[in-house]
């Protein structure tokens, strides 16, 4: 009676693993896919990865290696979706998102992604990939559109919704000149949709937001007044900073926002 040999056990163990998921391999896909204990199934994977068939890119997950390669770390074929498993619940967002939409033209070799997981590292670079995380609160995870990466569905912000996200923190944007020049570049698209913005601001009831979304808008599309009007009678109270990396020296009343002299200058604004 013929048996296979012990490469070949492994190697169909490895495609039932495969056959399970081809863009992220952890300790529990190779526990349900070959129904064995915690500790068996990692031993297995520690078995692929000195095999070069599996690259280990963070504790307990793994990813497929292409035979043909010669690098010990292959890069991540798919790193929206390894990050949106890694991550979870969460959703590419930020200057990513931006990129993704066409609001710029720059090339991001970073991956921004916003989690409502709290995380003690902020920054993670998997086999060449970077990642920056954001932690937000669970009730900003919403506006998000379904795109495929490799078999895995990823959550990305929708156009709209990273219009809001920016104006909440323009820091994770690059600051306010970026923020602003992105909000141009939305308002020129095929993605501008007014209602759904002021439907999301709404939504996201934040009062610095309707701050900074007014008083831009204000300034660089006077003609959207349904964005101005809506922004305007949902002020908070107090005084905020339109962008806190900035100074501080002169204060727009109507917006209840502290704006930088030079910035407005620098921006013929």
């Amino acid at each position: 009676m013929n048996s296979l040999n012990p490469e070949s056990k492994l190697k169909t163990k490895l495609a039932q693993l495969l056959s399970s998921s081809k863009d992220i391999i952890s300790v529990d896909t190779a526990i349900s896919a070959w129904r064995v204990s915690r500790e068996k199934a990692r031993m297995t994977l520690y078995s692929f990865c000195k095999q070069g068939w599996l690259s280990r890119i963070k504790r307990g997950y793994y990813i497929p290696v292409d035979l043909s390669s010669r690098l010990e770390s292959p890069p991540l074929e798919h790193p929206w979706a390894i990050a949106s498993k890694l991550w979870k619940p969460c959703y590419i967002a930020g200057w990513t998102a931006c990129e993704y939409w066409d609001f710029t033209e720059q090339i991001f070799n970073t991956v921004q992604v916003f989690t409502s997981k709290q995380r003690n590292q902020q920054e993670y670079e998997l086999n060449g990939t970077k990642y920056i995380l954001h932690t937000v609160q669970k009730f900003m995870i919403f506006g998000t559109k379904t795109i495929w990466q490799g078999q895995s569905k990823v959550q990305i912000s929708d156009p709209s919704k990273t219009i809001i996200d920016m104006f909440y923190k323009p820091s994770y944007f690059g600051g306010i000149k970026q923020v602003t020049e992105f909000y141009k570049n939305y308002l020129n698209s095929k993605h501008k949709n007014i209602d759904l913005l002021i439907d999301y601001a709404l939504r996201f009831n934040k009062g610095v937001v309707f701050k900074r979304l007014g008083f831009i808008t204000e300034r660089i599309s006077p003609q959207e007044k349904a964005i101005i009007e809506v922004a305007y009678k949902n002020l908070s109270a107090g005084y905020s900073k339109l962008d806190i990396d900035l100074p501080k020296d002169h204060l727009v009343s109507k917006w209840r926002l502290w704006v930088s002299r030079g910035w407005v200058k620098d921006m013929n604004l």
